[in-house]
């Protein structure tokens, strides 16, 4: 009797190691594998109506909240536009295309340089190859003598002007035929910085560096993709805001016919350049224009909101933990009396299915309301799903 006791506490005791260790392992590669998860552009389990939702719901809770750390100066080019020849792959002219004005673009970049006074210069409009005008020089060469200035390509777009290749930087987001809406934001494609990673290279010296499956910056470990935080109140319609100021100001109407346009607008401020009408895309606070989201995209780096957050990474351990361990008894959910002594065989069903999603999706809500940090629970719902799954087949089946 003694032996068979004594036997009894030494497999109890294995089994509590076996569960432990296992946990251990869980939380700290299932960690790891969302933060691989976290650096993909696409495939991050963001969904636009969920966030919207939720987004609704921190602005009624904490109001909208500025962000002073940088103010950009939006400047609308959907307007000024001309007529040039489009010319194919044999030097045929085709037809027209229409372009940005060079002559309106030209007289803005020297008054930027010469007010000198902007922080950043986040020039949004590409130059395509194929595309030609008579003031193509003066404009490149007035930009490549300009500071702190990013100029927009495509990756599949083949360089335009030898002078503007220093400056050049992407301006892509990448899309899927299940997910064709902005999510996330990917700071380095295939080794080529972004358009906000150029920008804060120069600004900061600081850079996004890949090192193995990891990446950091200054020294820290980071992301290379974000979810970017917009804000519910910029709508992006031609308003006013609270300060009785225009959203964006017009090129053409609101600046260069404005003799009195002075640096002070200009003063401290990012540049933003763009189209603010027609290059617009479905984010989960509404429709947003490309310039505004690669100038949120750059004030996120400058926050600092790409580093991993080792307080927020050891909560989620130990959360994993807890959950892993977990697993090996009756679940969470079940724990409750009014379920557990529930003997719907249909309700434990879905119960098995959903329970862990319910809590991270609750712990990540809270997360995102109070402290507006983002983590998908995409892996980790579908990770303990399968284990939860397999450790229900052993029990019966063994």
């Amino acid at each position: 009797m003694a032996k068979t006791g004594i036997y009894n506490m030494l497999s109890m005791s294995r089994k509590s190691k076996f569960i432990l260790l296992a946990s251990l392992f869980n939380s700290l590669f299932l960690s790891f594998l969302v933060y691989i998860q976290s650096n993909l552009p696409v495939f991050t389990g963001e969904n636009l109506e969920y966030f919207s939702w939720i987004e609704l719901l921190k602005s009624k809770i904490r109001g909208i909240e500025g962000n002073d750390s940088i103010q950009p100066l939006y400047v609308n080019v959907a307007f000024d536009k001309q007529l040039v020849d489009e010319i194919d792959e044999f030097g045929d002219t085709i037809g027209n295309n229409v372009i940005t004005d060079r002559r309106k673009l030209l007289d803005f970049m020297r008054i930027l340089r010469t007010s000198g006074n902007y922080r950043y210069i986040i020039l949004d409009i590409r130059f395509e190859k194929g595309v030609n005008t008579e003031l193509d020089s003066a404009l490149f060469a007035e930009i490549s003598s300009m500071d702190r200035i990013v100029v927009a390509k495509h990756r599949d777009m083949e360089d335009r002007a030898p002078l503007l290749l220093p400056k050049l930087a992407l301006a892509d987001y990448t899309t899927t035929i299940l997910s064709t809406n902005f999510v996330r934001y990917e700071y380095v494609h295939d080794g080529m910085p972004s358009m906000p990673l150029y920008a804060f290279r120069e600004l900061t010296g600081k850079d996004i560096i890949k090192r193995g499956l990891f990446y950091t910056c200054g020294g820290k470990l980071c992301y290379k993709s974000l979810f970017i935080h917009f804000t519910t109140d910029e709508d992006f319609e031609r308003e006013l805001n609270e300060d009785n100021i225009y959203k964006w100001e017009n090129l053409g109407h609101d600046i260069l016919n404005n003799k009195e346009y002075t640096s002070e607008k200009i003063n401290g401020k990012c540049v933003v350049i763009g189209d603010f009408i027609n290059d617009v895309h479905d984010t989960y606070v509404g429709k947003r224009p490309g310039p505004t989201i690669n100038f949120y995209a750059f004030r996120a780096l400058l926050n600092g909101e790409h580093f991993v957050s080792i307080p927020i990474t050891l909560f989620f351990v130990l959360l994993y933990f807890l959950i892993s361990i977990a697993l090996f008894g009756d679940g969470l959910l079940e724990k409750l009396p009014v379920i557990r002594k529930s003997h719907s065989k249909i309700l434990h069903f879905i119960l098995h299915l959903m329970e862990y999603t319910v809590v991270l999706s609750s712990i990540t809500i809270f997360l995102y309301l109070f402290y507006d940090v983002t983590v998908s629970i995409l892996l980790p719902s579908l990770y303990f799903s399968i284990q939860k799954t397999i450790i229900q087949y052993k029990k019966y089946t063994l």
